[in-house]
């Protein structure tokens, strides 16, 4: 409304055949003086003009706020009840643009982004699968149980009664160790069994984590839709997850498990063909 009044004002003063001159010249002005001046003032002196700024704009908001609340009034009838919510699209979108403008590492782009989707990944995508567990009969001594190159290689171990897939417990390995050095190395590992937690291979990776952290344990079994062991997580498959890459120590003979159970199962199809 300003500048049509001005507009007006000038082609009163100088006449109508200026009018296209003055409308350029007034929108040039406009342009420089109202936007781009203070945008590249701010931009560069923005850590002088913060507390300077945050004072005037404080000030402004008491004295237009009667405005504020009739604005408010009238068009509160036509808005939605619903406020406007950020989706977790957008929040990886603009973990996307930080990384590119250089504001994020790529690592941590990805960290954000993993823990963003963990709740999109289901257990049944991490699991160490059933044929490829570790598993001991209840029924063994602690010695016999030691004498497994695997045994060591493994801080807990699912115990299992009658066959494998009737799992009953895990022992640990470290406590094995003791009670082999402590004289108890013909007691049976059921002596030594604790309770396994059962999960759903459908709960989401972000629910379990919660669950590892509540029951203060590091490893479950996982059952199928049946009530059938389908494998074991443990709370470093859904760290790795929230990463985004293997955590391999020096006692790891496999990197990937479940891409070993798969190699495993394709092989034997092949024997099977011969």
């Amino acid at each position: 409304m300003g500048a049509a009044g001005v507009g007006a004002q000038a082609t009163l003063i100088f006449g109508a055949r200026w009018e296209t001159l003055i409308a350029v010249l007034l929108t040039l002005a406009i342009l420089y003086f109202s936007e781009i001046i203070p945008k590249t003032i701010g931009a560069l002196f923005w850590r002088q003009l913060a507390i300077p700024a945050a004072r005037t704009i404080y000030w402004l908001i008491r004295l237009v706020y009667p405005l504020i609340w009739l604005s408010t009034l009238i068009t509160k009838p036509f808005r939605k009840n619903k406020q406007d919510e950020i989706t977790r699209e957008e929040i990886i979108a603009l973990a996307s643009l930080g990384h590119k403008v250089g504001s994020l590492l790529s690592q941590e782009n990805d960290y954000l982004v993993n823990v963003l989707r963990l709740r999109e990944v289901k257990t049944e995508q991490i699991l160490t699968p059933r044929s490829v567990i570790h598993s001991l009969s209840e029924e063994l001594t602690v010695t016999q149980a030691l004498d497994f190159d695997k045994t060591k290689q493994f801080t807990r171990i699912p115990v299992y009664k009658d066959k494998q897939d009737n799992i009953t417990g895990l022992v640990i390995n470290r406590e094995l160790l003791i009670a082999d050095r402590e004289g108890d190395a013909e007691t049976t590992i059921n002596h030594l069994s604790k309770p396994i937690t059962r999960v759903s291979e459908s709960l989401p990776v972000q629910q379990l984590l919660d669950l590892f952290i509540k029951k203060q344990e590091h490893l479950f079994l996982v059952e199928d839709e049946y009530g059938q062991v389908a494998g074991i997580v443990t709370l470093e498959d859904a760290i790795e997850t929230m990463l985004g890459r293997e955590i391999v120590d020096e006692t790891d003979t496999v990197e990937d498990l479940q891409k070993f159970a798969k190699t495993k199962y394709r092989d034997r199809l092949w024997r099977d063909k011969e």
